[in-house]
């Protein structure tokens, strides 16, 4: 193999794992990590199987409605407070991406 394009490979490979590491580490993904987190934080606290299959038909949103409001206030501190947590963390990683000034570089 030639000696530049040997180096040129080198080179791309470099900015790529540069690309990699800037996109890895960005604002919006340590966000999206941290909705990760939280939904396995939470998912390990709740029986998410036996919530499914204790509501209401989707159909009925009312019934959806008072079913998730009455389980939010009669379930443990700890689950309410990772929902708000998991909620702000949610609208905050959807204002990050609907901004105007953000672009895909960052």
């Amino acid at each position: 193999m030639e000696p530049t394009i040997q180096y040129k490979k080198e080179t791309m490979r470099r900015i790529y794992m540069v690309f990699l590491i800037k996109k890895l580490y960005g604002r919006i993904a340590m966000k999206m990590y941290a909705v990760l987190a939280l939904l396995y934080f939470q998912t390990y606290l709740v029986s998410v199987k036996n919530v499914l299959m204790n509501m209401p038909s989707v159909t009925d949103l009312g019934a959806v409605a008072r079913f998730y409001s009455y389980a939010f206030l009669n379930t443990q501190t700890s689950v309410q407070v990772l929902t708000v947590l998991l909620g702000a963390t949610i609208l905050w990683l959807f204002r990050d991406l609907f901004r105007r000034d953000y672009t895909l570089a960052e």
